[in-house]
């Protein structure tokens, strides 16, 4: 069954991006992107992607990235490996990094990061898209 590789085909227009604590504690939430960030990720049905973010309220803050994904349908996460346009070494070109995927049945899905430890603590991305364009996601 390809439900994940299916549903993620198309475009997604950025709607949250925060950290939280990853243990669900209190305090150290951000929005890495401001409160009201821009954003755009395409996949195609070919295995290629690309990704725009950005705080407009920061001209500064903002990054890119495009290349190949393959897709684990048993562990609902989906494989980036990156071959251009990015500033963050995790995305850099030649390496991979991975996305966990909530499918939330309202026509979004939340996209979530490796948890990284920023003083000490370690912190999940939580990243949330509305489908914009290809075929409509599982209810």
């Amino acid at each position: 069954m390809a439900e994940l590789r299916s549903s993620l085909v198309g475009s997604w227009s950025l709607v949250s991006y925060e950290t939280r604590r990853a243990d669900g504690g209190d305090g150290m939430t951000a929005h890495p992107f401001g409160d009201a960030p821009i954003g755009l990720f395409i996949f195609d049905a070919d295995g290629n992607y690309s990704v725009q973010l950005t705080n407009p309220a920061d001209s500064g803050a903002s990054t890119a990235s495009w290349g190949t994904y393959d897709v684990d349908e048993e562990g609902v996460l989906f494989i980036l490996a990156p071959i251009g346009g990015t500033s963050q070494p995790q995305l850099s070109p030649g390496g991979k990094t991975t996305r966990r995927v909530t499918l939330n049945g309202n026509g979004t899905a939340t996209f979530r990061p490796p948890v990284t430890t920023v003083d000490g603590v370690e912190i999940q991305g939580y990243i949330t898209w509305k489908k914009v364009s290809g075929s409509s996601l599982p209810s």
